[in-house]
């Protein structure tokens, strides 16, 4: 299947949009735009349990997505799932069902990645420069704020968002003193990085998402511009709308957006009285022209993944000559046995080069255990352009790389592909003496509970202490039922 057509799917609390284009130059050539009114958030209960209605819905525009993206190659579609995702409790069981329908894998991201993401597909919007700008972005159930020039320099997420927001305040409509409270609270939730945003400075305001551009589609009922918010305007507004609703024609706005935009022009009203912003302009670019943009920008092989490895690197003093030694060997090794993967060659590929360069990193902290440091270190840090699945599955293999084995334990959907993990457990045992050697021939005759592993006895017999780690492995490979045995010739 040949396509220059890329395909991001947002799967937001509020709304799921579908992007389809092409990317001519720098610009993204919309070909499609699918949006469904998902509510998602809004099926969160007290439990963090999404309801069976909420999944129902989900599902069913699931399926209508699938049908738009079916001639599409998977490795140019991309779907992120964001706020109400990650705090859905077992939503890694609700994510494979919607995986099934729709075809194609969801990546949860983190809410640094989201913001992330939002500033790159803003940034397209305007002219660059070297003014900084802040981009604020009000989801569902989150809230993004960025401020930087052409990449991001300081982001956050913030745990309000336009459905959570009017669930909270507003389920029996708008009411002054459920405003002022929303408001308040609003404000508390950004109180603690108001410091910080106000002090790194920026020359302009971008609002993103739709809540931001309805609120903006109102701004002419008090005498305003469609694209610019200011906060004596939304204080206007928010007086119209509590106190003489029947002046105010609302027509304008969808009946599924109206739903959820009192919560939104709270939040909005919040942003504009605790940060030192004078006008918020409205941008129609959202995260999912940022998605886009960095599924193409991967494909061109400009991967934000290796700046995010290569900086991880760097700040974990990792030896760079043994990580490319290791790799040289791994890589070898992979394509004696690239029948046996269960992930895709090229795939497989990607995660043995980022677990090469950062298997070392857990050193920086202690020697002992430092595999299970390292883990640690790449399931929990913000590592832009990464997804939870794929830092989850890094984490596996690091975890893994030797001594003990365990199975992995994270519900991102981690693939545990054993033939892989064999591969970087052998390359890191062959280059245990750290200089560049020619390594064995090994033969490889791989079942999927049996590892035989030959490897040359003359060779073996002049490295003592590599038979002594390579007979030790099977004890290892037992505990996840693999039968590991390693021969002589």
């Amino acid at each position: 299947m040949s396509s220059d057509l890329y395909a991001a799917l947002d799967l937001g609390s509020n709304s799921f949009h579908l992007l389809v284009g092409r990317l001519k130059g720098d610009k993204i050539e919309t070909v499609d735009r699918v949006k469904d009114s998902v509510r998602l958030a809004a099926g969160l209960q007290k439990d963090r349990s999404l309801s069976k209605e909420a999944q129902q819905r989900a599902i069913e525009s699931l399926a209508r997505f699938a049908q738009r993206i079916a001639g599409i190659p998977l490795k140019q579609v991309r779907v992120v799932g964001t706020n109400t995702f990650r705090v859905a409790a077992e939503s890694g069981k609700f994510r494979r069902l919607a995986e099934e329908t729709l075809g194609a894998p969801i990546e949860i991201i983190s809410g640094q990645e989201e913001a992330r993401l939002v500033f790159l597909g803003v940034a397209k919007d305007f002219a660059p420069d070297r003014q900084k700008r802040l981009v604020i972005d009000i989801g569902g159930g989150s809230t993004e704020l960025i401020v930087g020039k052409r990449d991001p320099q300081l982001m956050e997420s913030l745990h309000m968002g336009c459905v959570t927001w009017t669930t909270r305040y507003f389920s029996n409509g708008m009411d002054g003193s459920r405003y002022k409270k929303a408001v308040l609270n609003a404000k508390s939730v950004l109180q603690p990085h108001v410091r910080r945003f106000s002090n790194i400075g920026f020359a302009d305001t971008i609002g993103s998402s739709g809540t931001i551009r309805a609120v903006g589609e109102l701004m002419p009922l008090v005498g305003g511009t469609a694209h610019e918010i200011t906060l004596g305007k939304i204080k206007e507004l928010a007086d119209l709308w509590i106190n003489k609703p029947n002046k105010l024609d609302l027509s304008s706005v969808s009946p599924n957006r109206l739903a959820v935009l009192p919560g939104g022009l709270a939040i909005v009203h919040a942003l504009l009285e605790s940060l030192p912003i004078e006008i918020m302009h409205t941008s129609v670019y959202t995260m999912k022209e940022g998605v886009l943009y960095d599924l193409a920008g991967r494909t061109a092989h400009h991967d934000r993944r290796e700046r995010t490895v290569n900086r991880m690197m760097d700040m974990y003093h990792a030896d760079a000559e043994q990580s490319e030694r290791v790799f040289d060997t791994a890589e070898r090794l992979l394509n004696q046995i690239e029948s046996h993967l269960t992930l895709e060659k090229d795939v497989a590929l990607e995660y043995l080069e980022w677990a090469t360069d950062l298997h070392e990193i857990g050193l920086a902290v202690a020697h002992g255990g430092h595999q299970k440091l390292g883990a640690w270190l790449v399931e929990n840090s913000d590592m832009p352009g990464f997804t939870r699945r794929e830092q989850a599955t890094l984490s596996f293999l690091i975890r893994n790389q030797r001594k003990a084995i365990t199975p992995n334990n994270s519900d991102y959907g981690v693939t545990e592909d054993w033939g892989l993990l064999l591969v970087l457990r052998l390359a890191i045992l062959l280059n245990r003496g750290r200089v560049t050697s020619k390594p064995p021939k090994i033969e490889f005759k791989l079942k999927s509970s049996k590892f035989d592993v030959t490897v040359n006895a003359d060779w073996l017999s002049d490295h003592p202490l590599t038979q002594f780690d390579l007979e030790r492995e099977a004890s290892y490979w037992s505990t996840v039922g693999i039968e590991f045995r390693l021969k002589d010739n």
